[in-house]
């Protein structure tokens, strides 16, 4: 029976078939000097354009048709960084297939990402050295009768047994987006914040992560930032304190946040 699925598929699907043999394009191709190459293969495309956060107000930049069907584009040299990218096609946005690099940040746009490596360690790159742990989690909120959930970084060396309290950051992201913006969402959080309590430039802290609305809605009023809060101090807090080593002193809390994040962190704080 199996077989004869797996026949009945490939006969009704011929296309997908083909696709599957089809050399695998490397996109985005990193190259020693800096430069980048793009490489897409829409169907029946009659345009590509390349647009990335490096740009700035340039216009996106055209990619060109080969006979291979392949479009492509080749940047110039650019300095060690992280930058995202994605494709216009026909004037559609979107993310690298090629890439398995792809991001959505702030609950907007989809896109993809690539590293330019530099001469020396970068703080978003990962060393051989003892890493934190990211713990996805949530609570259900009595305010909202709904479940949210939220992201904890706890440091190395970081024990749910122990006598050791920690300082504890409360990290937005900017509107609309949610708790994983910093880690899979598009950031490197985990790794930075590794490499800074390695270089003794943090000290080794407890990170909250969530996102800066309550709203499923999306609504950016005050009522939203007033219900923010009110999850925020009788809900979320409460729940890190009795499930992570947190220290009680609040001067041991921070709160902080990117976009409309910050602001929410400025009122809330």
């Amino acid at each position: 029976m199996w077989r004869i699925g797996l026949v009945v598929s490939l006969v009704c699907c011929p296309a997908l078939a083909w696709s599957q043999n089809r050399p695998r394009l490397v996109s985005p191709d990193v190259q020693s000097d800096g430069r980048v190459v793009f490489r897409l293969r829409p169907p029946e495309a009659n345009s590509v354009q390349l647009s990335g956060d490096w740009m700035g107000r340039q216009p996106p930049l055209p990619l060109t048709k080969g006979a291979d069907g392949v479009w492509t584009a080749t940047s110039e040299p650019m300095e060690p960084n992280i930058y995202t990218y994605g494709f216009l096609v026909d004037g559609i946005r979107a993310s690298d297939p090629s890439c398995r690099c792809n991001l959505t940040a702030a609950g907007r746009f989809s896109s993809s990402r690539f590293v330019i490596p530099g001469g020396s360690p970068r703080a978003w790159e990962p060393r051989n050295k003892p890493a934190g742990a990211l713990h996805h989690e949530r609570f259900f909120s009595k305010l909202q009768g709904r479940m949210r959930p939220f992201v904890v970084y706890t440091p190395p060396g970081y024990s749910s047994s122990g006598s050791r309290q920690y300082p504890t950051l409360i990290l937005l992201p900017g509107v609309p987006g949610d708790e994983k913006d910093w880690t899979s969402g598009g950031g490197y959080a985990e790794t930075v914040f590794d490499n800074l309590i390695d270089d003794g430039r943090m000290v080794p802290m407890i990170v909250v992560m969530h996102a800066s609305d309550v709203r499923e809605s999306g609504d950016r009023d005050d009522a939203n930032l007033a219900e923010f809060e009110k999850v925020l101090v009788d809900e979320l807090v409460p729940a890190i304190k009795e499930r992570y080593r947190a220290s009680p002193e609040p001067t041991s809390w921070a709160i902080a946040g990117l976009s409309l994040g910050g602001e929410f962190a400025l009122n809330a704080a």
